[in-house]
């Protein structure tokens, strides 16, 4: 499939320039309640002290790996997306995905970033959004296998934190329930469309219509899940998703010289990940760097000026590269909301 240029485009140039700023400002108080929230925890000469000792080569290889992975997220989401007749090309989800991911972090209450996902997607490519809206899902249950995975291997090597109780049986009961959901939406469709259909002869039927061609389509989505060759790599693909997951933390401990390994690393990523799941601050300020200075403190390090210059960097590592390429994606995708909410 490719971008169908020949459609009349909306002018958009003002509404674009409305986004553009308003992307700045977001950014822009994003930095200085971060700042803010900073100076009250730790004086900024012990701060600058412990950044500037700091390896800057660790520093960046975090950086790259969380930039790889909205790379991989792409390319898995392509790969949800690929049906016998066509691919949607790379660059339209790349930039459809970074303008959800940046719309969750500017504005989590409602997680409109999925919606803004979706619209952008349908209006580059064409692919429809209820086939896009189960390719979504698929990929949700497939980070909360990975998740749950990741639990249950480190879980016998490590001591949690005192804060954290065992979420092992919620972890396990929601990983388990992931990957029985994936099977029936792949394998059993017949079963799916039959008690579908039962449940919808009770709405009228203008609307049994409507809710059975939604699911149709979206179930029509998920041929990638039917396809063993597929499935492995998309399997592949959240494993080196969560491996990068882990990595991004893992090179922040040299950087400001702990010696923790890939174990610690794993559990300060799940952490992070539980913390961040419910709807929370804008920016995810106090929830990132707060999950990542708990681990720190529930690991043993005290010294404070290393627990804030680690949270903090970590933080800016994994929120910078959504501000910056979902800045760019709120032009390049063209999106507004006046269009998802008349559609």
């Amino acid at each position: 499939m490719v971008v169908n240029n020949d459609q009349e485009k909306p002018d958009l140039s003002g509404k674009k320039r409305v986004w553009s700023w308003l992307s700045l400002l977001l950014t822009a108080v994003l930095l200085i309640i971060g700042i803010w929230y900073i100076a009250q925890r730790v004086t900024m000469a012990e701060l600058i002290e412990a950044i500037t000792t700091a390896n800057p080569i660790f520093i960046l290889l975090s950086l790259i790996t969380v930039i790889t992975t909205l790379v991989i997220k792409t390319w898995r989401w392509q790969i949800l997306m690929t049906t016998p007749e066509d691919t949607p090309p790379f660059f339209p989800l790349f930039w459809s995905f970074t303008l959800g991911a940046y719309v969750n972090l500017i504005l989590p209450f409602m997680r409109l970033g999925e919606i803004a996902r979706l619209f952008a997607v349908d209006w580059m490519t064409n692919v429809g959004k209820v086939r896009a809206l189960g390719t979504i899902v698929v990929e949700k249950l497939l980070d909360l296998i990975m998740l749950g995975l990741m639990f249950m291997l480190i879980l016998p090597f490590v001591i949690l934190p005192s804060f954290m109780s065992n979420p092992l049986p919620m972890i396990t009961a929601v990983s388990l329930t992931s990957g029985f959901i994936l099977y029936i939406l792949a394998f059993q469709t017949k079963w799916i469309i039959k008690v579908s259909h039962l449940i919808a002869s009770w709405l009228p039927s203008k609307w049994e219509e409507r809710v059975m061609r939604w699911l149709i389509s979206g179930l029509e989505s998920l041929d990638a899940l039917r396809n063993k060759r597929q499935i492995f790599v998309l399997i592949g693909l959240s494993v080196i998703i969560a491996m990068l997951s882990v990595l991004s933390g893992y090179f922040l401990f040299p950087a400001f010289h702990l010696d923790f390994g890939l174990l610690e690393a794993t559990l300060l990523t799940i952490v992070v990940m539980l913390a961040i799941t419910p709807p929370s601050t804008p920016g995810k300020i106090g929830i990132i760097n707060g999950a990542a200075a708990l681990t720190l403190i529930g690991l043993g390090i005290r010294n404070e000026a290393i627990i804030i210059s680690y949270s903090t960097v970590y933080y800016i590592i994994l929120v910078l590269p959504v501000i910056l390429f979902g800045g760019i994606a709120v032009s390049r995708t063209n999106w507004k909301w006046e269009k998802s909410q008349n559609t």
